[in-house]
Parts: C-alpha cells; structure tokens; sequence
C-alpha cells in the first residue's frame, strides 16, 4: 500500500453547496458519501449527516479524528471509486464559519525589525528578555476568512496594505487553561493563512 497523505478541507459540492473532504494526495473524497460508502455507523458515535462540513467533524472530534483505529479502519480515503480530481472541484475556505480568530501580535524577531526600519524606528528589545507576555488580537471570521483564489478588496483609504504568510493552528476540541504541555492536545490541524493589514490606519 503506497503512502498517502490526508488533509481536511471544504469544496462547493452540488449546486455550490459546501461539503466536507479529504484530500488524498491530488484527489477529494467527500467525508460523507465515503463513510456511506464503508459504513457510517461508528459505534454510535458518527450518523448519516453528522459529518458534512468540517466544523461538524470538529464537534465530533474524538470519534471522526483519524489517528484513532475505529477512524482508521472505517477511513472514507479507502473508497477509491468516489474519488474526484482536486482540480475538478472548487475549494472554499477550509472552515466556512470560525469561532473568534486569535492573532499572534509580533511573534516573529525578525518582522518586528522589518517594521522598525520600515517606521524609522529602533529596533524593540526582544519582549521574552524584559519578561513580557505575548499580546494577541482577534479578527472577525466572517468578513476575513477567504478561499484560496478568491478577490480581495482593498480599502479605498489605505496605500499600505501589508501581507504576511502565516500558519493557522485549528483548535479541535473545547478547552480552556490548557498547560503548555497539553496544548497541541487541542490541535485538530494547521492551514496556511494569507494575513492581510492596512499598516497605514
């Protein structure tokens, strides 16, 4: 058996309807029609409709994640006959409706040194040195969130709007004071995110 990789995502399905998939390799595989086909029924924990976008495979996290064996033997990316070309069908974003997303504010040494220079400013003293904490800041999902290829429009107002290439952590389970130790515990993924800021506002 060759391997294969799998990744979560969301496509238009019929009539531009968003649907769950897993990509395997340069195909899709619609979660919900692959589980029907090798039989949905997980020890009662996965029923026909519980698993068509992929923020209800979140809210089912510990039955549907994939590195549990009842996941792996009940694997819908097994179902070779379903499978659809990734070119063939039109990716949205990942996660259609998000919870609050959690921006990480100067988390990388060298960017906060890109935009001194850029404002004329000195270099900040690394914040971990002076024993500060590090600050966050949330964006709305709705107006923010995005497909891959999709049309951005830019404010009118700004002539300084930034992009930054940043790593999206996807939290799979309710938590709160989580330990560090735990933490990744919480993870159901990572995506890619195109970060876009009005630097001069």
């Amino acid at each position: 058996m060759r391997n294969e990789s799998y990744r979560l995502a969301t496509y238009a399905g019929s009539y531009g309807a968003a649907r769950a998939g897993i990509v395997v390799d340069h195909e899709i595989v619609d979660v919900e029609q692959g589980l029907l086909a090798v039989g949905l029924d997980r020890a009662g924990a996965l029923t026909s409709g519980a698993l068509t976008s992929v923020m209800s495979i979140l809210e089912h996290w510990e039955a549907a994640r994939p590195d549990t064996p009842a996941a792996r033997s009940r694997c819908p990316c097994s179902v070779v006959s379903i499978r659809s070309p990734l070119s063939s069908v039109k990716l949205l974003p990942p996660l259609m409706y998000p919870g609050t997303i959690f921006c990480a504010g100067a988390n990388y040494k060298d960017h906060v040194a890109e935009m001194s220079r850029a404002l004329s400013l000195p270099v900040e003293p690394d914040p971990h040195e002076l024993g500060l904490k590090p600050w966050h800041f949330i964006k709305p999902s709705a107006p923010c969130v995005r497909a891959t290829g999709s049309t951005i429009s830019l404010p009118r107002y700004s002539r300084r709007v930034d992009w930054e290439a940043e790593i999206g952590l996807v939290i799979g389970r309710y938590c709160r004071d989580v330990s560090v130790s735990e933490a990744l515990a919480c993870v159901a993924g990572l995506t890619i995110v195109n970060d876009l800021s009005a630097r001069d506002t």
